[in-house]
C-alpha cells in the first residue's frame, strides 16, 4: 500500500471520510466526462443511470442489448483498477471487499437541498431487525464532475458520526435496545438525547467513549434550528470524497450551477 493510500485510509478511520483534491489525472477526467456525457446532456437524475460492473449486471445489460452501457461499465471498472480503489476499500474494512454498484447522476440548479442530513440506514431497521442481520453499509467513492462549493451542491459530513450510527445499528440488530427511526439526523440526535440506556452503551464502547459522543451531540446541535456550513467539503471538478455510509451527511443545494457526480460503492465480500 502506498503512502497516499495509507493516508486516505487513516483519514477515513479517524473522521469517517477522506477529502481528495485532483484525485484523477486530467486525461482520465476528460475521458470520464466524455464517456458519461449523456448523464448531464439528458439530465439523468438519481436512480436513472447505473453501470454494469458485476457478472450479473453485465449479463442483464447484454440481454437488454445495451452495448453502450456495457462499454461504459468496462471503462469504469478499469478505472477503479487503475486507481486501486479496491485496495483502499480492503484496507478500510480490514478484509476483502468488492465493487457492488456504480452510478452517476445529474442535479439541476436549485435552491432546494439535494438531500438533507441523513445516514444510509434502512428506515424500517428498528422495527424489522431480523430482516437486516446480514446487512452492512458501503464505503462510497463520491467523485465530482462539476465544481461544488458552499451553498452550491457540496457534500457535508459529520466527523465520527459513522462510529456512533454503526454502534446504534449493531445494538438494534442484537436487540439490546428499542429505538425509533434513526435515518434522519434530527431523529437520531433526539433519541440519543433522551435514551440514557443507549447513551451509556455507546459511551462504554472502546472506539467511541463519552468524549466522541458528546462531541457528536454538540456538533449536531445545529439541526434543531436549520443547517450549517461548518462541515461542508467544497471541491473542484475531479475531486473525490470517500466516506463510510453509516456517517451522517447531506448534499447542499446547487444554487449556482448544475451538479453531476459519479459514485462507486464497495462492500465487505461475503
Amino acid at each position: 500500500m502506498s503512502n497516499q493510500q495509507k493516508n486516505i485510509v487513516d483519514s477515513i478511520q479517524k473522521n469517517g471520510y477522506a477529502k481528495l483534491e485532483n484525485f484523477f489525472s486530467e486525461s482520465d477526467l476528460q475521458l470520464i466526462s466524455q464517456k458519461l456525457k449523456n448523464v448531464s446532456s439528458k439530465k439523468l437524475t438519481k436512480g436513472l443511470s447505473y453501470f454494469p460492473v458485476t457478472t450479473k449486471n453485465y449479463f442483464a445489460t447484454f440481454l437488454a442489448l445495451n452495448l453502450e452501457k456495457i462499454l461504459q461499465g468496462i471503462f469504469l471498472k478499469r478505472l477503479t483498477n487503475r486507481y486501486d480503489l479496491e485496495v483502499i476499500s480492503d484496507q478500510y474494512f480490514g478484509k476483502k471487499s468488492e465493487l457492488i454498484t456504480v452510478d452517476s447522476y445529474f442535479s439541476p440548479k436549485s435552491d432546494e437541498m439535494i438531500v438533507d442530513w441523513h445516514a444510509d440506514v434502512p428506515g424500517d431497521l428498528p422495527i424489522n431487525p431480523d430482516q437486516y442481520q446480514s446487512w452492512n453499509r458501503s464505503l462510497k467513492f463520491f467523485i465530482y464532475l462539476t465544481d461544488v462549493d458552499h451553498n452550491n451542491g457540496c457534500l457535508a459530513f459529520l466527523p465520527n458520526s459513522n462510529l456512533i450510527c454503526k454502534k446504534v445499528t449493531e445494538l438494534i440488530l442484537k436487540k439490546k435496545v428499542k429505538v425509533g427511526r434513526i435515518t434522519e439526523l434530527s431523529k437520531f440526535r433526539d433519541i440519543l438525547m433522551k435514551n440514557k440506556e443507549l447513551k451509556q452503551l455507546i459511551e462504554s464502547d472502546v472506539n467511541i467513549g463519552k468524549e466522541k459522543l458528546e462531541k457528536f451531540i454538540n456538533d449536531s446541535a445545529f439541526i434543531t434550528s436549520g443547517d450549517t456550513e461548518n462541515f461542508d467539503l467544497p471541491l473542484k471538478k475531479g475531486g473525490m470524497i470517500i466516506f463510510d455510509e453509516f456517517g451522517f451527511h447531506r448534499g447542499g443545494c446547487p444554487s449556482k450551477t448544475d451538479r453531476t457526480v459519479l459514485r462507486f460503492f464497495y462492500r465487505e465480500k461475503n
